[in-house]
């Protein structure tokens, strides 16, 4: 299959994983209301440029969340850009902050 043929789904939320073997799926305005209310220090990781936080709940249990904002978006669709992949869909599509639409309308030709 071509490039001129492919799309790529790109998710536009969050992850909350817990001390347990499910995660739960936040929208970026909830991940980021989690970092500002535990005071959780938020970073980016380095391969892919998505923020993410550790925090411990009101009963002690420890939380990782990963979620995509628009800075992350943005990096992906550049990356696809560079690729030649012109056809991008988004996961979740209610989930995301409205930067997120914002990168991804300017993005679209």
């Amino acid at each position: 299959m071509g490039r001129t043929k492919l799309c790529v789904a790109l998710g536009a939320y969050g992850l909350d994983w817990g001390d347990y073997d499910r995660a739960g799926f936040l929208t970026v305005e909830g991940a980021q209301a989690i970092a500002a209310n535990t005071g959780s220090n938020v970073q980016r990781d380095p391969a892919h440029g998505g923020p993410f936080f550790q925090y411990i709940d009101t009963i002690g249990r420890s939380h990782s969340v990963w979620y995509e904002d628009a800075a992350s978006i943005l990096l992906k669709l550049s990356l696809l850009d560079s690729l030649g992949v012109r056809r991008v869909g988004l996961w979740r599509l209610g989930n995301m902050c409205k930067e997120i639409l914002s990168v991804v309308s300017q993005a679209v030709v």
